[in-house]
């Protein structure tokens, strides 16, 4: 639930970790790049840490995220020859009328502003985990 220190235009709302991961909870603000922003709910479901989480999503998205890392075969990736493959699989539906009656007219322009939102937050991890100081702005 780090999300909002690394990931830009992502801000936490609520955040109310638990002991172990299961029943962590998180409110999140995704700001997207054309002015509005998604809220959406997050509720630890399930976790075998390190390798898997599965997370309830409400709020302004409906349905499930499941997120899967894995470390691979070593490449020349890091410096050590290690990597890790994080996988996530959003299962969701927006629930924002407005969004819904425009999605036919903005399809378009929503799938490149989620492609700019998943590419900064790309960026923002990669950095965070090379620990080279950048934060979420």
């Amino acid at each position: 639930m780090t999300w909002p220190r690394w990931w830009p235009g992502v801000s936490a709302r609520r955040v109310e970790p638990r002991d172990g991961p299961v029943g962590s909870r998180a409110t999140l603000a995704f700001r997207s790049p054309l002015g509005y922003a998604l809220v959406v709910d997050l509720v630890v479901l399930a976790a075998e840490p390190p390798h898997r989480v599965r997370i309830a999503v409400d709020g302004h998205l409906h349905g499930t995220a499941d997120v899967r890392l894995a470390g691979t075969s070593p490449t020349s990736a890091e410096p050590d020859g290690s990597a890790t493959t994080i996988d996530v699989v959003w299962r969701v539906a927006t629930t924002r009328r407005w969004m819904n009656a425009a999605a036919p007219l903005l399809h378009r322009a929503f799938a490149a502003a989620h492609t700019r939102v998943m590419a900064a937050g790309e960026a923002g991890l990669q950095a965070h985990l090379a620990g080279d100081g950048a934060s979420a702005t």
